[in-house]
């Protein structure tokens, strides 16, 4: 999450400025507007898939889940939600040693 932010901070900010003098001489309310909600949603998007990633690795590497589980294979995986699409967001299918089931972790 702290990379997202980052990100933002860095480029995000910039966009939000370019945006705001772009208003100031133009005088177009609609298209700030509009450019800001992308601005934000991107954020969003960032934060939810960097969010899902760190959560599938702690799991991936819990001790608790490697005493029972092992991951049999993975995939990626496109989730939609209505800040857009997480894209990059990785699939681990882990399958119980004693019966051989699969339990979805995320």
């Amino acid at each position: 999450m702290y990379k997202s932010i980052q990100k933002f901070v860095e480029k995000g900010t910039q966009e939000i400025e370019k945006s705001s003098k772009e208003f100031y001489e133009e005088l177009n309310l609609d298209r700030l507007i509009v450019k800001t909600e992308e601005i934000v949603r991107e954020l969003g998007r960032k934060l939810i898939e960097e969010t899902l990633e760190n959560l599938n690795e702690r799991l991936r590497h819990s001790k608790d889940r490697k005493k029972n589980w092992y991951i049999e294979h993975k995939c990626l995986l496109y989730l939609v939600f209505s800040y857009g699409i997480v894209a990059s967001f990785s699939r681990k299918f882990p399958r119980l040693n004693s019966i051989g089931d699969f339990s979805f972790s995320l």
